[in-house]
This record gives structure tokens, sequence and C-alpha cells, in this order.
């Protein structure tokens, strides 16, 4: 069926280099491998909240079609180009979200989630690369301009904070108690912080107070991008 058209503040062309395509989503194409990397590992779940789901009907009303409606988000589909490959179960690497886009503030929260097996290889260097230079060079060089890119990560999240730094983001501090992170899956126990003090000072019980998430943010600005844009640009390579 064909996708209808993005509400989504700015052009979602396809973004690629020899290595990587980041391709807007294509729910025929992807959901179903989607849905089967996210039941395989429930591990990529264990610093962040993202509903359970066994189906693609699930992804569809749980996560894609509020993404789809709304004009301050989209998602990418991540290609391993170096696979050279049709087969969707070998290049789809997992996705890319641009999230809380504001186009009066000029800024966009990235993130992205990849399978383990694109884990510690050129995918996630290359797909924020890509986005990065998407989001912060200026028109002129085929960009949008725009001022500010967030990353978000749980703060004991440390592949991920080690990666938004290796990729030139700064660290503005951490939100305390930013979320809630109830442990719906094995992996999540003990990846936030502890509230069961909060249920005695507040007197509820225990299991109506989930462990909660302290959130560290990073971002990537305007004036500090061409500085760091050749830094960026020399971390797209594949890995040997």
């Amino acid at each position: 069926m064909a996708a209808p058209a993005s509400p989504f503040h700015y052009e979602q062309r396809r973004l690629e280099n020899d290595f990587v395509a980041l391709e807007l989503f294509d729910v025929d194409k992807y959901a179903a491998r989607f849905v089967e990397g996210v039941v395989a590992h429930p591990e990529m779940f264990a610093y962040l909240s993202f509903p359970l789901m066994n189906t693609v009907d699930d992804f569809l009303n749980e996560v894609y079609n509020g993404i789809a409606a709304s004009p301050a988000d989209c998602l990418y589909a991540v290609i391993d180009k170096t696979k050279n490959t049709d087969s969707v179960e070998d290049s789809f690497a997992g996705v890319v979200s641009l999230n809380d886009t504001s186009k009066e503030f000029a800024s966009t929260e990235l993130g992205i989630l990849l399978f383990p097996k694109f884990h510690r290889s050129h995918v996630a260097s290359n797909a924020i690369g890509l986005s990065l230079l998407y989001l912060l060079d200026p028109p002129s060089q085929g960009g949008l301009g725009l001022r500010r890119v967030l990353w978000q990560a749980n703060v004991k999240n440390e592949p991920s904070r080690r990666l938004a730094s290796r990729m030139g983001f700064e660290l503005e501090g951490v939100l305390r108690w930013r979320r809630t992170l109830p442990p719906i899956r094995a992996c999540q126990e003990g990846q936030g912080e502890d509230a069961s003090k909060l249920a005695a000072r507040n007197g509820t019980r225990p299991e109506d107070e989930p462990q909660g998430r302290h959130t560290a943010v990073y971002s990537l600005v305007w004036d500090e991008w061409d500085e760091k844009r050749p830094g960026v640009v020399a971390l797209m390579v594949v890995r040997k």
C-alpha cells in the first residue's frame, strides 16, 4: 500500500553514502522485520521505555501511527549498504528517529536503535553522521540549517553516552527523575533509580512506584558545527 503523505516539518529525503542509507520507514518493507528484531532482542530496551509488541499491528498502534501523524516526528530505516544484498533480513540494521522537531526553534532530537549484529560496526557512526550533515549543514550545502540537535540517554547507558560524545555531542547536564522506567522486560530491572523509598514516603504500594530514569542531555549546535564537522566526517568509514 502507498504510504500517506507525511506531515513532518521538513523534507524526508533519502540520505546515503557508500556504506549506509537512511530511507523513510516503509511499513510494508520493514515493519515485520523490525518486530522480529524487537521480540528476539529485548536487551535493546534495557535502558529505555518501549512498548511490548509481538505483531505488526502492535507496532503500528503503539509506535508508528503516532509518529506518522506528527509533524514533529519521523522515522528512518537504516540500511547497511556493505551487505550488497536486497534482502531486508540481511541489510536492515535498525531505525533512526527525529523527535520533538520544532520549525520555530530550528531544533530536533536524534535517536538511533540498531539490532545487536550491527553494533560495534560502521553503521552507527555513518547513520548518525548522515543525520547530522542533513540537520546541521546550511541549505547552501544541502542541509536544513537547524540550530540544535539533542541526544538523550539514561545516565546508566554508557554505550549511548560514549557514542554521543564520540559523535561530537556535548553534555549539557542531567535531568533527574525525568521519566519512569517500569521493568516490563527482565533486562530493565535495576537499570533505573530505585523508587521504593518514594512509596514509603507517599504511602503508596511499591508496585505503583516504578523505578525512575535520570536522563543525560547532550546537544550539538550550529555555532560549533563547522569546527566539529570534519571530525564527524572522519568517523564515517567502514571498520576493518
